[in-house]
């Protein structure tokens, strides 16, 4: 039912635990009352209004009668008592579209099992007052409710539940559900219990009790609109099943299990399937001992960059069909830790995933017999992959295909991929006299990052692996030696590495990192750390970088190069050892949201800032940045104070501007002349004005329809959409660009529902998620164009044909994925095209100049590729230049009236060519075979041209 038809090799988790079915085994009996029964029933329906009235101590029987007679509306009279059993009373009542129990007693109910099951017209249904304190079953209470848009179940009282399986199930209209008061301390099943909820847009499970909880099979399957989930408050330490638990949730972005307890759980298969907007998870605590099944785990998490498994215990494990499917975002991953003897399957295991580069599968045994057919298939870009000494190859079931497809591959002594040699023959170590295309793990990345368990220290070397780093956490001790040369991604790199109390990295390479965010995150025992020496100028985000260091005492930040930094929310949150933090050298000119960058630093005293410390780009609702630091105090005396946390107080403390921060003695803290900027409303906008130029900071949330954006303001060009300038501008339709924007920041039209644009004939830039989810149904980009950012145009509409300018240097990850377009031009050559599957979209095809990197895309990822170099025939172009006119009927003529000159091999330069002659035949024999060129063919051409006959292209034989 919900369950996406795949590939040709039906490869997808047709798990058992996917969907919850319903299983209709009521067999309704009609019923006709007469008069007496009628004057006794507790339960009385009028045919001519369609509504069936509830009074007294009713009967459950007596409502079922009127299952089969159209019942359009239910409703209670004061006085009316619900029965001890009201399972399944209104199951299938398939008219209902009105349900009014709100007087009705339910205080001696226990039982609400599939009370309005399969109500699939219901509408409106209030069950506000409903007194649920003796009811110990509501599974499938409202499960199949299709087009119900609301329901308060807000007073419920849960206390006594211990069944809550399928609750709601496919109540698909569903937006919001508040079950934030719900008491589910003895609760036993929540299987299913929002499983197809395909509207429901969010969930605070926060106060949820889950401690006796055994099942949460497909518990948030299907929740197709959820962005954000977190479950931080689950214990989830006596659940056992937790298949499905969030697959096809193929919106969310963000999910919070890293607390689980999943040391009881022996089912995970499908647990994140097709969570396609996830680019990040964090399992670490994940206890999967006791796991059998984990087919098709992560199968199409196509955004997932990165996953470190490294704390799984595979030991139990049988099945890993599928497990890393279309896994389209990982570049590099390590399951060198896996213990694989116990697996049956390992078929199709990372198919598709078409940008995984590296492999580490050292830990890798085969069990007798076990299935590993279309293994790596399609994998792309797959060039390494590391194996052990228990990668028997005997023990493969049967001689199948392993390497369809994976065009990239190179074994360790040099074997390149051979399209006439994919089966498991090749799969070992390469060797001079027995080829394959493995390599071994002596010669694995894990090498970059070793560790010493008796010592506890993590040493990094050489090109640090990211993957390689996250499997040390339990290091008490990081040390870079000289040449360690950091990522450019190194977000979450030492996530939760809660025993390290040194990390000394003053020797490694930093030129090439981009992304900070939650690099230290979690680190609980690092005290100090200095990063003085490090050189990052194209770091963008330094989003959480040290959330919940809370005994870091002393941090070093001189050195660092903040100029193209965008992101500072929570960066300091939670440090609650720090009384000092030296931002003195940082430049905030670009930074737009510094949202409770020091949140809950409650021992932090002074903070110092320079000249450079510049809050003017933060937009308007930036908030809590200094919530619960108490101790804080400004340069010129200003307190703390709970009421004044926000921006405002992001400044240098004065008489006359009271702040927070403080400089050095001597220090200026005068901004600049060239970063000095002012804000300047016009219209529906909010510029941010510099010296010689200015920006779109953003729109006004209340604005409709068309929004202009100026040429100049204060006579200076306005160069530049702020990022996220119109986020959140719902009711903004569409934007006239003026020709001076150059830049357009990143996720600066996310949120709003601008269905047309006209783009600046001077841009250069468009950032990363720049329109996500707008309504855009065309876009044409100006040759002046370089760079479209990663997820710019996700989830837009685009309908028309899009031509990608021979300007544009650079398409980045997932531009277009999802975005509905039919087909891409890429009229650059050389144009750098990130190597993700959907980069572009599902285009039927992509036009562009032979050997160039479209056509290489297209090649990858089997997209049929149209030459546009390739001269496409026409019917009637007898000179081949492409068109059909009087030249056409001049030339046929001069051949057949001098063929020395103008025939097939005539003197004249324009003589009639063999293709010029092939497709001028357009007059056919009798059976419509070529008969060669006759003054017939120029007259059918005339014809043509006058609009006597519509068309020439000549039927075939």
């Amino acid at each position: 039912m919900k369950i996406k038809k795949l590939t040709a090799l039906v490869m997808a988790f047709t798990v058992s635990c996917g969907v919850i079915e319903t299983v209709n085994n009521y067999s309704p009996v009609s019923f006709t009352a007469s008069a007496e029964e009628q004057n006794t029933a507790t339960a009385v329906f009028d045919s001519k209004t369609s509504t069936l009235t509830l009074s007294g101590n009713v009967v459950k029987a007596d409502v079922l009668k009127y299952l089969e007679s159209g019942v359009k509306s239910v409703v209670a009279e004061e006085g009316t008592v619900l029965p001890e059993n009201c399972s399944e009373m209104f199951r299938r009542f398939q008219s209902a579209e009105t349900i009014d129990l709100s007087k009705a007693d339910t205080s001696k109910v226990t039982n609400m099992s599939g009370m309005f099951s399969e109500c699939i017209a219901l509408k409106t249904l209030d069950v506000s007052g409903f007194d649920t304190s003796n009811v110990t079953d509501m599974s499938s209470m409202f499960s199949e409710c299709l087009v119900l848009e609301s329901l308060d179940v807000s007073r419920f009282n849960t206390s006594k539940v211990t069944d809550m399986s399928t609750m709601f199930l496919a109540c698909r209209a569903l937006k919001t559900i508040d079950v934030s008061g719900f008491d589910t301390s003895a609760v036993k099943d929540m299987q299913g219990m929002f499983d197809d909820c395909m509207e429901l847009a969010s969930l605070d499970l926060s106060k949820f009790n889950t401690s006796n909880v055994t099942n949460m099979r497909s518990m948030f399957y299907g929740c197709r609109s959820l962005i954000s989930l977190d479950l931080s408050a689950f214990d989830t330490s006596n659940a056992e099943n937790m298949c499905g638990m969030f697959g096809y949730c193929d919106k969310l972005e963000f999910l919070k299990v890293s607390s689980f307890n999943t040391s009881k759980v022996n089912d995970m298969e499908g647990m994140f399937y097709q969570c396609n907007c996830l680019k990040a998870l964090d399992l670490h605590s994940f206890d999967t001992s006791k796991v059998k099944g984990m087919k098709s785990m992560f199968s199409e998490c196509t955004k997932l960059s990165e996953l470190d498994l490294s704390a799984f215990d595979t030991a139990n494990v049988e099945d890993m069909t599928n497990m890393f499917w279309e896994c389209d975002a990982l570049t590099n991953l390590d399951l060198s830790g896996f213990d694989t003897s116990g697996v049956k399957s390992m078929r199709r295991m990372f198919g598709e995933s078409n940008s995984l580069k590296n492999l580490d599968i050292s830990g890798f045994s085969i069990k007798k017999d076990c299935e590993v057919g279309a293994m790596f298939t399609g994998c792309a870009s797959l060039e390494t992959v590391y194996v052990g000494d228990g990668w028997k190859i005997e023990n493969i079931a049967d001689k199948v295909s392993m390497f369809d497809g994976c065009i990239s591959i190179v074994g360790g002594n040099g074997t390149v991929y051979d399209e006439n040699k994919l089966s498991s023959d090749y799969a070992h170590i390469d060797a001079p006299d027995a080829p394959g295309y493995f390599t071994s793990a002596e010669a694995s990345p894990r090498k970059t990052a070793v560790y010493d368990e008796e010592t506890g220290t993590l040493t990094l070397r050489g090109n640090v692996n990211k993957n390689a780093v996250k499997r040390y956490r339990d290091a008490v001790t990081v040390i870079a030696e000289e040449g360690a040369v950091l990522p450019e991604d190194c977000s979450f790199l030492f996530n939760n590495f809660s025993r390290a109390t040194t990390i000394d990295l003053t020797k490694a390479d930093t030129s090439k990192i981009m992304d900070m965010e939650a690099m230290f995150m979690g680190c609980r025992s690092l005290r100090s750390i200095d990063l003085s020496k490090f050189i990052v100028p194209n770091a963008s985000c330094m989003k959480q970088m040290f959330y919940e260091c809370e005994k870091l005492e002393s941090i070093e930040l001189s050195g660092i190069d903040t100029s193209d930094v965008k992101l500072m929310t929570f960066m300091f949150a939670g440090c609650s050892s720090l009384e000092t933090v030296d931002i003195s050298g940082f430049n905030t000119v670009n930074v737009y949201s510094f949202s409770r960058m020091f949140y809950k630093c409650s021992n932090l005293k002074t903070v110092y800032v320079g000249e450079k410390w510049i809050t003017d780009g933060a937009k308007a609702d930036d908030d809590g940045l200094f919530e619960k630091c108490e101790h804080l105090v400004g340069g010129n005396g200003t307190k703390y104070d709970a009421d004044k946390i926000s921006i405002d107080y992001a400044r240098v403390d004065v008489p006359d501007a009271p702040g927070y921060f403080s400089v050095h003695e001597g220090a200026s803290y005068e901004t600049p002349a060239e970063l000095k900027s002012t804000r300047v409303t016009e219209g529906k906008l909010t510029y941010r004005v510099f010296a010689d130029h200015a920006e779109v900071l953003e729109c006004d949330k209340k604005a409709e329809g068309e929004v202009v954006i100026a040429d100049k303001i204060n006579g200076v060009p306005v160069t530049k959409i702020a990022p996220a300038a119109f986020g959140s501008c719902f009711n903004v339709k569409s934007v006239v660009m003026a020709d001076t924007v150059k830049v357009i920041g990143d996720a600066a039209f996310i949120g709003s529902s601008l269905d047309s644009i006209k783009l600046s004939d001077s841009l250069e830039v468009i950032g990363d998620s720049a329109f996500v989810g707008c309504k855009l149904t065309g876009i044409e980009f100006p040759d002046t164009l370089k760079s479209i950012g990663a997820e710019a145009f996700t989830y837009c509409p685009l309908k028309k044909e899009v031509v990608i300018p021979a300007s544009v240097e650079q398409i980045k990850t997932y531009a277009f994925a999802k975005s509905g377009i039919s087909n891409i031009t890429v009229l650059n050559p050389d144009c750098e095209i990130s190597n993700v599957k959907d980069t572009i979209g599902d285009v039927r095809y992509i036009k562009g100049h032979k050997g160039s990197t479209a056509q290489a895309y297209a090649d990858r990822y089997d997209i049929k590729f149209i030459d546009i170099d390739e001269k496409l025939p026409v019917w009637g172009d007898a000179n081949w230049d492409g068109g059909v006119d009087m030249a056409d009927i001049v030339l046929i003529m001069q051949s057949l009236a001098n063929p020395n000159k103008y025939g097939l091999e005539g003197t004249d330069e324009h003589h009639i060519t063999v293709e010029g002659q092939t497709y001028a035949d357009v007059s056919r024999g009798s059976q419509n075979e070529a008969n060669g060129i006759t003054g017939e063919d120029a007259l059918l051409i005339q014809r043509y041209l006058l609009g006597e006959i519509s068309s020439i292209v000549p039927k075939m034989p």
